[in-house]
């Protein structure tokens, strides 16, 4: 969770595979990485007396926060979304339960800290809640997914100045964006689901925007305006996402030559592929070795 402290014992119960790191920086900013997998619901109590400001982002799995003290004690966080979490009064205390795979990142930074980078801007209002959520964006993902990359792979180096900078570009990130708020129905959002499944079902292919219209019984507005709604990112930029998660899976686990991988992901051309891998995750596919290592370069 962003903006909590749980003890180790509550860490361990129900968590399989779990990797916990708090790394500070030189100027005061912490960066966590939390992730592992809940074979079932995992409920802990978590409670925040730091006074700092916690940006996160789940980029697996999510979770269901009830907190103490706020104008909406409820909160739903999905896979994929950014949250912004403040202590207020000197504290924050609730529960939070998950089940399944996660993935999570928080960057976390004293609010006089964050006001010197902000020069003139506000960075707390009386009427700012202690939680909010639902901040999405295809560069938010990507900055998330190259700070956690860089923090979890221990031979893939990355210095301090590089580490702050772009903690700096992922709060900027927050500055000026309105959460995402859903206008979908039940029946929309279940078509959506079932136009991701089609779209993922073969990444050396995929469907057109048109096919997959069709399929759920979307128009091409509705379709494209409900991925960034439901999954915070456009159609191209999801199936892009799972394509170079998949590619990341198959040089971890397999020994495959860097063109193998490409041609089974639909690249014709191995230079493409390799651009398109370091955007995603900011090393080259080469550094990977098969044992999920990152070779330095």
């Amino acid at each position: 969770m962003s903006g909590s402290s749980m003890d180790s014992s509550q860490l361990e119960q129900g968590v399989r595979h779990q990797h916990l790191q708090l790394q500070k920086l030189p100027s005061g900013i912490e960066l966590l990485t939390w992730s592992g997998e809940c074979e079932e619901i995992v409920e802990r109590h978590v409670r925040d007396d730091s006074q700092t400001m916690h940006f996160s982002y789940w980029l697996k799995g999510g979770v269901e926060f009830e907190l103490k003290g706020d104008r909406q004690k409820a909160f739903s966080v999905k896979p994929g979304t950014g949250s912004l979490g403040r202590a207020s009064n000197g504290e924050r205390e609730g529960y939070m339960r998950q089940q399944g795979e996660f993935a999570h990142l928080s960057v976390i930074i004293d609010p006089e800290k964050l006001a010197c980078y902000m020069a003139a801007e506000s960075t707390e209002s009386a009427a700012t809640p202690l939680f909010e959520t639902g901040y999405k964006s295809v560069e938010m993902h990507t900055t998330a997914l190259s700070l956690f990359h860089a923090l979890t792979h221990a031979q893939h180096n990355r210095p301090n100045l590089w580490l702050e900078a772009k903690s700096l570009e992922f709060i900027s990130l927050f500055q000026g964006m309105t959460p995402v708020q859903s206008k979908l129905n039940a029946t929309d959002r279940q078509k959506l689901y079932q136009a991701r499944d089609l779209l993922l079902a073969h990444l050396d292919q995929p469907p057109t925007i048109e096919q997959l219209a069709r399929a759920s019984g979307l128009n091409t507005f509705k379709l494209k305006t409900g991925f960034k709604i439901c999954f915070g990112t456009s159609i191209y930029g999801l199936f892009q996402q799972e394509r170079m998660q998949q590619a990341m899976t198959l040089l971890k686990t397999q020994h495959l030559p860097v063109g193998v991988v490409a041609n089974r992901l639909g690249y014709s051309n191995v230079s493409h592929f390799a651009k398109a891998f370091k955007k995603q995750f900011n090393f080259n596919p080469s550094e990977v070795k098969s044992t999920g290592m990152i070779t330095k370069s």
